[in-house]
């Protein structure tokens, strides 16, 4: 891990964003994902001047293709300015998206939950009832969006 991606880590570990937690150096298929939030399935990529354009595009790919989002953010902006990266990390991760990728109507698909703190999570499976199409935003409350209302300790506000 370079220098630039310690002082990064040192400021995703911990569950230090809205407690998210984050995993460094985490694999996915063949590739190493420099900092991987998998709850809010985003990756998160520190490019420097060594970062080749064809291996990272072929990354980005089979990371779209698991259903991570993927953030690329250049060395210069984290040298630059370490809580303009951070707060943009927090936006990505308090975006609606859709928790997985959507399955056919009539077949269970595993909702993972999003962080909550100091718990044992049982995975929840959700019967989709009407298909849809994945949209940047989908709507508040949509079926496609979990709640857990199991989280040990911590008050869920409906959606």
């Amino acid at each position: 891990m370079t220098k630039t991606e310690r002082r990064l880590w040192s400021r995703l570990k911990s569950r230090q964003i809205d407690d998210y937690k984050f995993r460094r150096q985490f694999p996915v298929g063949p590739y190493f994902v420099d900092f991987l939030c998998i709850s809010a399935r985003l990756a998160i990529e520190v490019d420097g001047p060594l970062h080749e354009d064809d291996s990272d595009q072929l990354k980005t790919e089979r990371l779209h293709r698991d259903g991570y989002r993927v953030m690329r953010i250049p060395v210069s902006a984290v040298d630059e300015s370490l809580d303009d990266v951070v707060h943009g990390i927090y936006l990505e991760l308090t975006q609606p998206t859709l928790s997985s990728p959507i399955t056919p109507p009539g077949s269970a698909s595993r909702c993972r939950p999003p962080h909550c703190v100091g718990r044992q999570v049982r995975p929840i499976y959700l019967e989709l009832t009407q298909p849809s199409l994945p949209t940047p935003n989908p709507p508040p409350g949509s079926a496609l969006r979990c709640r857990p209302p199991h989280c040990v300790g911590r008050q869920v506000r409906p959606t």
